[in-house]
């Protein structure tokens, strides 16, 4: 293979291959916060959720930079980019093939955080009906409390 192919070939991958680690570091940070939900451990669930936004952030960055290097990529191949993971895979090149192996697992990645993600934004929010409910019933118990010590004060100053 040309050495510029290579080379970009090679950039591709980087980047991929980081992706993927990201996309690993989301799945983790996502299990552990259903995890400190479910303990009730709400500082750490905040800090996860923040974890799993910075990644996101430097996901959408790679996204970009991969965006980029593709379309150089086939560019330089002289294909049309919607072909390139095609031609890439009838090339039988061992750096073609790997990225072509990268795309899919990332692709399989992606597709498994999106019900797992569901779930935790769903358990987040019976969490927060569940602590609502619970806002409003010390609140009425507050009232009642309150009631009572101004009843208390009234009868005690008789």
């Amino acid at each position: 293979m040309r050495d510029d192919v290579e080379h970009l070939l090679q950039r591709f991958s980087e980047i991929l291959t980081r992706k993927l680690t990201l996309l690993r570091s989301i799945r983790t940070e996502e299990n552990n916060g259903r995890y400190y939900l479910t303990c009730g451990d709400l500082d750490r669930l905040a800090s996860s959720i923040e974890t799993c936004s910075e990644l996101v952030i430097e996901i959408d960055a790679l996204d970009y930079d991969a965006s980029g290097t593709r379309s150089a990529l086939a560019r330089t191949l002289g294909v049309p980019e919607e072909s390139l993971v095609a031609f890439l895979r009838s090339s039988g090149e061992e750096s073609a093939l790997k990225t072509v192996s990268l795309l899919s697992i990332i692709a399989a990645q992606t597709r498994a955080l999106a019900p797992e993600h569901e779930r935790l934004l769903a358990l987040m929010e019976a969490k927060r009906v569940e602590m609502e409910r619970e806002k409003r019933s010390l609140e009425s118990f507050g009232r009642v409390l309150g009631a009572g010590e101004i009843k208390g004060r009234r009868d005690s100053s008789s």
